[in-house]
């Protein structure tokens, strides 16, 4: 007897699994149907009540999940039922198909329709996004918090974690990394006050700012709670030893 290969198998003839870009291209009912069976690394299925701003924390996921990014069917609920997107007001489905142009703006995505039938029988539509990886930024919704995808899951990521993502994009120079020294005393103010004067002149800024807030102006180290952080060049600029942190500085 012929072994029937399962629905949820969802490969090529030669074997591989699909790429998102493939679901994407070749997806239609029959397709999806079939990936409803399942729970998948490359795509989410997601309900046409979501929010937009809920929406858009799986914008920055795909955005920051290598290799590929990933698919988002919207249109099926929670409980795998063919819900489709048709029964929401046009503002709403506008709003929705929008989400990431004002909730992640960085996402690079394109976006179509898939006509269905829906499970209450009727004529009907599903929204799928194609979200790509970003290779040179790690994609914020507009409040600021990155998301990847980590096993089955969306996983938030904070604070050093996001960091340490941007400086593997190389969104971050090494030479604006904080460099770990204490300010002011291992520096030479009187040289980097010298240098923010003559800074404030040309650039004919207010004297109300401080050195430190020059030296962040020019993108030298952050004031963070009334505390200066010097950054890398701001230490091979101005510190006593910059040796002390930077091997081979002469």
């Amino acid at each position: 007897m012929a072994i029937k290969q399962l629905a949820f198998d969802f490969e090529k003839p030669s074997g591989p699994l699909l790429t998102p870009d493939e679901i994407f291209e070749q997806c239609n009912e029959e397709m999806l149907r079939k990936l409803l069976k399942i729970e998948d690394r490359r795509f989410e299925k997601k309900s046409a009540r979501i929010s937009p701003r809920d929406l858009s924390e799986y914008f920055s996921m795909w955005a920051n999940t290598q290799p590929y990014g990933g698919v988002i069917i919207l249109g099926i609920s929670k409980d795998k039922l063919f819900e489709g997107c048709s029964m929401l007001p046009t503002g709403q489905r506008n709003e929705l198909e929008k989400t990431a142009d004002i909730y992640c703006p960085d996402a690079k995505y394109t976006m179509k329709h898939i006509p269905i039938r829906n499970d209450n029988q009727q004529d009907d539509f599903v929204i799928i996004f194609r979200v790509y990886y970003h290779e040179s930024k790690v994609v914020l919704t507009s409040g600021g918090r990155a998301f990847i995808r980590s096993g089955d899951s969306k996983k938030e990521l904070k604070g050093d974690a996001i960091r340490h993502l941007q400086a593997e994009k190389g969104e971050i120079r090494f030479e604006l990394e904080p460099c770990g020294v204490d300010y002011p005393q291992d520096f030479d103010i009187k040289q980097l006050s010298e240098f923010t004067e003559s800074v404030r002149i040309n650039k004919r800024w207010e004297s109300d700012h401080s050195k430190e807030d020059i030296l962040e102006l020019l993108h030298l180290g952050v004031n963070e709670e009334g505390c200066f952080i010097p950054n890398l060049a701001c230490l091979l600029l101005f510190a006593r030893d910059p040796r002390a942190v930077v091997p081979g500085v002469e």
